[in-house]
């Protein structure tokens, strides 16, 4: 009898052999497993025996507790002092942070309310006299006519927007310092605003035309860039370069 091995029945014996190694290692594997556990399992058994140990007693104390207050040394002294000017410094920063606060909150829009609201409070109105005639009178848009310069002539292709467009976003404007306070400025283009440029505004002067871009949001005006278009400046403030320009311009004018 002869046995013929074709290849179907040669994969099929290396499948067998396969299959039984597979078995094999993993049953060796699970029981090697096992084994590890269980010692541990033995190690962590706890063959301790509890005891309970009773606690002693506190005994309650009757008597009050009495504090004794003793004089304060130099050092203690010092120190109090340290705190109560450091208190007084305290103090004087938070009023300081106040007029900070306020001066950033400045509504300019609100100006002539309040300046009108002075004035009612400062003067007594009177009825006129029958002989007075009416165009002897001084009305209140008298003085803020006076009091606010109108906006700048020919610089108007340098503007996007005026004060009074109460417009939020990027924009530019065209006005006329009238007024400084520290690092803010006064300007007005028939409306008056103050606006914080910090140490660039030591570099202008009152009578300034300048072009400002700014970003409006609400009642809050950040300034980005500042453009010097006119000043009042006389020939004792110019530098040798512009002195030559300066004359020709001068003399041109007379």
């Amino acid at each position: 009898m002869t046995f013929t091995l074709t290849i179907d029945w040669l994969v099929y014996l290396y499948w067998l052999l396969e299959h039984y190694v597979f078995v094999y290692s993993l049953e060796l594997r699970v029981r090697s497993h096992y084994e590890y556990y269980e010692r541990i399992a033995a190690l962590n058994k706890d063959c301790t025996k509890s005891v309970v140990v009773p606690l002693p007693v506190k005994q309650q104390v009757d008597t009050p507790l009495q504090v004794t207050l003793t004089e304060l040394d130099s050092k203690a002294e010092e120190l109090v002092s340290e705190l109560q000017l450091e208190l007084r410094n305290t103090e004087n920063q938070l009023v300081d942070d106040e007029v900070v606060y306020v001066m950033e909150n400045y509504e300019p829009e609100l100006e002539d309310e309040i300046i009108y609201s002075h004035i009612e409070d400062e003067l007594s109105f009177n009825e006129a006299p029958e002989e007075m005639e009416i165009e002897d009178c001084i009305d209140i848009n008298d003085f803020n006519d006076e009091d606010c310069p109108s906006a700048p002539v020919g610089y108007t292709t340098f503007a996007s927007a005026k004060i009074a467009d109460y417009t939020d976003g990027a924009q530019s404007w065209v006005v006329t310092v009238i007024g400084m306070e520290d690092s803010y400025i006064h300007v007005s283009d028939g409306k008056r605003a103050w606006v914080n440029l910090g140490e660039d505004a030591n570099k202008l002067n009152n009578g300034d035309v300048v072009a400002l871009n700014v970003i409006r949001n609400g009642k809050e005006i950040t300034v980005e860039n500042v453009f010097l278009l006119e000043t009042d400046a006389t020939s004792e403030y110019i530098i040798p370069d512009e002195e030559i320009y300066y004359n020709q311009e001068h003399q041109i004018a007379i």
